[in-house]
């Protein structure tokens, strides 16, 4: 405050001499027409107040051009793809293969016989059963390859992503999850970087660092289009949108968690809030989409760094008709194609942007774009992980994912080290006593020139009185000798010799003067130049500062338009999702309906038949009376006609 009092001090007063020494330039000082008083000084011009600039004018700190965010700026990567090949399930055992992998290289062949080959950053070989050139990568070395890097990414102050692509049941939550028994080799990729994340932060506090860790972790799950948070009961949530920091979950609840075993109960408790499903492709097919996220914050007495380490678990694509699901589980294929669809459109349009700056990214069309939007082209250092089928009968949708994979390779991201406000408070204070420092100087320097204008001045108003003086003295002496005939040779001589002196005195006051002039015009110039410079640079601000209030009503009109459009969005979004349940709700209805018919129908059917079989039994028995009667009418007749044939004889 006192510091700001003393340059708003300095300010005021050099404004003030200068506003002055411009009126001494336009209105030259006139020659005094009486003489002066011995031993009186000239009198010292006083200063004109001046008003403080307008708001708008003013060197502001808070200006965009005084605000400066230090981040240290990484380069652009693309993608990192690896692939995966899972080994064979019991009952593939007499599957036929259809991939083979050699180095970073990956053969399939299709169900038409045509081979198609991919390169990738990574190709690992998990068959146990076949071998191949590549050598087996079980989950350790998965970990080693892709892992590691995540862990000392998150601690170097960037974000990163992993996540896990494929076909249902070609092992994306095995890769990320494991097999859920807790045999630490079956363990996955997010127990694996926990675990190395708190190995790092125990052996930094063995060696003593001067850091301070906080990790945090939240866990949610995109499941028909709706979010939910799997460790605050599965409470659902909404996605909103800002110009400052992207989508992000509001109520989204993050733990913090001091060692692996708070974090291994939070995994626990999120994977069992997942919905899963059986079908004929898998036994435990994720129905949903889910997101684990830790955030690591490194406080030092010279930075903060804050990083976030994301790792996606996708749902598997799957086809109907080969995984046969009906009713719930069908609308959740649904749900869950449509969602990989809106990526892969994402993923296409990022890389087509690259050739035209105009081509719009989908982010908006599904919930799972708008979370991974910052780690495709964003702030991330980004991993996929494509899991594959190994036979025959897969290849088809193994082929789709590759591709996948191939569009993947060709996304940049542009990663920066994310340093907290602490470290940008420091340079902010840092600049700000710099800009002080240089306004200091610049004050200083200008009272200078301003306090030797005045001396100058002041020495000319002198140097014009000691002129006039001497003038006077002259004249006085010239007319003392004109009017004395009585003076003696050597009085003459003692007036002549103060003559010369008076003379040789004022021609050195007119050489002086003369060299003052010149100094005099040199200032001038001096602050002309001065004067134009201020100018210039108040010219300069003012435009600055105009183009800032443009900017910002610009900024402000966009934040406008961009909380309508949220709000249409928001609006539609909660119709379409009343009419989806209104839908839903009749489906369910017509399908009970449907149901009870079907019973109708059986009943009905059941007692028809049973009535037929009746009426059936009954004419069969029928006719097996009359059969009866007529035989027996037919005996008696022969043994009549026996016995007429017997009276003849």
């Amino acid at each position: 405050f006192f510091f700001s009092s003393f340059v708003a001090f300095f300010v005021l007063i050099r404004r003030s001499m200068a506003n002055n020494f411009a009126a001494c330039l336009r209105t030259p000082p006139q020659k005094s027409t009486r003489a002066a008083t011995p031993g009186r000084k000239p009198p010292i011009p006083k200063f004109n107040s001046v008003k403080s600039p307008p708001q708008g004018q003013r060197n502001s700190l808070s200006s965009p051009d005084a605000a400066r965010k230090r981040s240290v700026l990484g380069k652009d990567e693309n993608i990192q793809v690896a692939l995966r090949v899972r080994g064979f399930l019991p009952r593939e055992n007499n599957s036929e293969l259809a991939v083979h992998m050699k180095d970073k290289t990956l053969q399939i062949t299709t169900t038409s016989g045509e081979k198609k080959l991919f390169t990738f950053d990574h190709c690992l070989w998990s068959n146990d059963s076949i071998t191949c050139e590549s050598p087996y990568a079980d989950q350790q070395q998965v970990y080693q390859i892709l892992g590691a890097q995540l862990v000392d990414n998150a601690f170097k102050g960037f974000n990163s992503t992993i996540f896990a692509y494929g076909q249902t049941g070609s092992g994306k939550t095995y890769s990320m999850y494991g097999d859920g028994t807790g045999d630490p080799e079956t363990e996955g990729m997010i127990p694996r970087v926990c675990k190395a994340l708190f190995e790092h932060i125990e052996a930094a506090k063995d060696e003593g660092e001067n850091v301070t860790y906080k990790v945090h972790v939240s866990m949610i799950e995109v499941y028909l289009e709706n979010v939910f948070d799997l460790l605050n009961n599965k409470e659902r949530l909404a996605i909103r949108g800002s110009l400052e920091t992207g989508f992000y979950v509001p109520g989204l609840r993050k733990f913090e968690v001091k060692d692996y075993s708070g974090i291994a109960q939070l995994v626990q408790r999120g994977q069992a809030h997942r919905v899963t499903a059986a079908h004929e492709l898998n036994d435990s097919s994720s129905r949903a989409h889910a997101l684990f996220e830790i955030h690591v914050k490194q406080v030092t007495p010279d930075k903060t760094l804050a990083s976030k380490i994301s790792l996606v678990d996708l749902a598997g694509s799957e086809r109907v008709k080969d995984s046969k699901v009906d009713g719930l589980n069908f609308t959740q294929t649904c749900a869950i194609n449509k969602s990989l669809l809106n990526l892969g459109n994402c993923m296409e349009a990022i890389v087509e942007r690259a050739k035209n700056p105009h081509r719009q990214i989908p982010f908006r069309d599904s919930a799972l774009t708008k979370l991974l939007k910052e780690s495709l082209g964003g702030n991330a250092r980004t991993i996929l992980l494509v899991t594959a089928s190994p036979t025959l009968v897969d290849s088809t949708q193994t082929l789709v994912a590759l591709r996948f994979a191939d569009r993947a390779k060709q996304i940049k991201t542009h990663a920066v080290i994310n340093e907290d406000a602490l470290q940008d408070a420091k340079e902010m204070s840092k600049l700000v006593q710099e800009q002080y420092a240089a306004r200091l100087k610049r004050l200083q320097d200008e009272m200078e020139m301003d306090l030797r204008q005045a001396q100058i001045h002041e020495k000319e108003v002198e140097l014009e009185q000691e002129a006039l003086r001497i003038k006077e003295e002259k004249e006085q002496l010239h007319a003392e000798r004109e009017s004395s005939n009585q003076l003696t040779t050597a009085k003459r001589k003692e007036l002549e010799e103060r003559e010369q002196q008076l003379e040789e005195q004022y021609r050195l006051v007119l050489q002086t003067q003369q060299e003052t002039l010149k100094q005099r015009d040199e200032m001038n110039d001096e602050a002309s130049r001065i004067m134009a410079e201020h100018n210039e640079r108040k010219r300069k601000k003012q435009e600055e500062e105009e183009e800032r209030v443009l900017t910002l009503e610009k900024l402000k009109t966009l934040q406008e338009d961009h909380e309508l459009l949220q709000q249409k969005i928001e609006a539609n979004e909660a119709a379409f999702q009343q009419q989806r349940e209104a839908l839903q709700t009749k489906l369910e209805q017509m399908a009970q309906a449907a149901e009870a018919k079907d019973a109708e129908w059986r009943a009905l059917e059941l007692s028809t038949k049973a009535h037929y079989e009746g009426e059936l039994e009954r004419l069969q028995a029928g006719e097996r009376e009359k059969q009866d009667q007529l035989t027996q009418e037919c005996e008696e007749r022969v043994l009549g006609l026996q016995a007429e044939a017997l009276e003849v004889q």
